[in-house]
């Protein structure tokens, strides 16, 4: 493998047309995986010309993990927020199906109650749909509107439901001339002309929960995570992000995963659990096609399909990138400098030596000290050394600590590594006011600028 990596870069798309045509000629599983885990993907990986390329894919998986877990925030913040709502409107409700509900989410919500799967947020909507169909059971339909869509539909029911099933004899006419009682009925059992006579019913207008709306981003957190499955096959960051998965678990021994497993005592030990054993699951995919292991299962994320259509998006978009490349190896800069308005913290940002944009942090209290809360003091000592250096602060409680100062400040993950680093207790090394950051592997610039704007609208809201 070592020929194909140190290939000059204008043999890149000749040996890319040599593993396309080798692909198809591969018919079995097992030899398409090694292909790609001993030589395809080795080679995009390591080639140096194709770094920008990578580093693009890589931003781009930054940014879709970033959607996930913001959605996954907000959808977890609209159903706490729906269930308090909701569980207010039913708390003078005797019915104890709905109070014991009720209870139920409460410890969910607290850690008590321990489930597996799927996410917490999912868990939580499902037993908020069953809360809200036990209150239209219980008559509570004014609490439902408020969020849900209703309608209603015809249904059959039985008029009195003491009545019990009866049996008749029918005549050569086929109309019933006798009512028989239990006893009589046992005994003519077998009698062609025993007919039964079914309860009487008549129709009434159910009400039912045509639509939740309770949740309206979960549509959207279900669509950012399905951006990411491995059948988005027309996607290069996502294939990518699969492939490198792919390469990873090509050189995963089975050691990895014999670590003894205790039993799961909380939540967070759940989910630990599930996670390992989705990825020892999707690891297995690789791993039997490596081994040859003839009592494999059907693989669901490693298919045939992914890597055949995954070669071609790749291949597609690294001939384009060879055609022009300088639009891809650009230079990405962009300057940040903090900025405090009385007891308001603001920050400008230059990208690309662009127009100065002026965007909102936070707002600290003034607290009981004559220099305001301790995070806003946090603050003033930063402005003291505006070219940065060591910051030290005299802590009052155990509990407080210069990380948890840092994370007031409304900053996004990837700035506060650009403006602080080394953090300690009391003590946090400080690069300054003012940054700038150009193609800097720390950060993603489109990111942080996207959740700094998103702030900045959200604090104005």
């Amino acid at each position: 493998m070592a020929a194909v990596l140190n290939y000059p870069a204008v043999s890149i798309s000749d040996i890319l047309s040599r593993f396309e045509e080798e692909v198809p000629k591969t018919s079995s599983r097992d030899a398409l995986v090694k292909l790609f885990c001993s030589q395809i993907v080795p080679f995009i990986s390591n080639h140096p010309i194709l770094e920008p390329l990578r580093s693009r894919w890589i931003a781009k998986q930054q940014a879709l993990a970033y959607d996930i877990n913001k959605s996954e925030q907000d959808t977890l913040e609209e159903i706490q927020n729906a269930f308090a709502k909701i569980s207010n409107d039913l708390q003078a409700s005797t019915d104890n199906s709905i109070q014991s509900q009720i209870t139920k989410i409460e410890n969910i919500l607290r850690g008590k109650d321990k489930y597996y799967s799927p996410p917490i947020y999912v868990v939580l909507f499902d037993e908020l749909k069953q809360l809200l169909e036990l209150a239209l059971a219980a008559g509570h339909a004014d609490v439902c509107k408020k969020y849900c869509k209703l309608n209603s539909h015809s249904k059959s029911v039985q008029k009195d439901p003491a009545q019990k099933t009866r049996w008749g004899l029918l005549n050569e006419q086929g109309v019933v001339y006798k009512i028989l009682s239990s006893e009589e009925a046992s005994e003519v059992k077998n009698d062609p002309n025993l007919f039964r006579i079914p309860p009487d019913i008549h129709w009434i207008d159910e009400t039912f929960i045509e639509l939740f709306a309770i949740v309206p981003s979960l549509s959207k957190t279900y669509e950012s995570k399905r951006a990411t499955q491995s059948d988005q096959t027309h996607d290069p960051a996502v294939v990518w992000w699969w492939m490198q998965g792919a390469l990873r678990f090509w050189s995963t021994p089975h050691s990895h995963f014999e670590q003894p497993t205790r039993r799961p005592k909380t939540q967070t030990d759940c989910s630990k659990h599930f996670t390992k054993l989705c990825e020892v699951s999707v690891w297995r995919e690789i791993e039997d096609a490596k081994r040859g292991n003839p009592s494999r299962s059907k693989a669901f994320v490693y298919t045939d399909t992914f890597f055949r259509n995954g070669l071609r998006t790749l291949t597609n978009e690294i001939i384009a990138f060879l055609s022009n490349p300088d639009i891809s190896t650009e230079s990405s800069s962009c300057t940040f400098e903090l900025q405090l308005n009385d007891n308001e913290l603001w920050i400008l940002v230059t990208p690309n030596n662009s127009e100065v944009e002026r965007l909102y942090l936070q707002k600290f209290h003034d607290g009981e000290h004559q220099d305001g809360s301790s995070t806003l003091r946090f603050v003033k000592k930063l402005f003291q050394q505006p070219q940065g250096g060591k910051i030290e602060v005299e802590l009052v409680y155990k509990s407080e600590s210069i990380a948890k100062y840092i994370n007031r400040l409304c900053l996004p993950k990837d700035l506060k590594k650009l403006f602080f680093h080394t953090s300690h207790g009391g003590r946090v090394q400080f690069n300054g006011i003012k940054i700038t950051a150009e193609n800097n592997p720390l950060a993603n610039m489109e990111l942080i600028l996207k959740e700094l704007r998103k702030n900045h609208q959200k604090a104005k809201i």
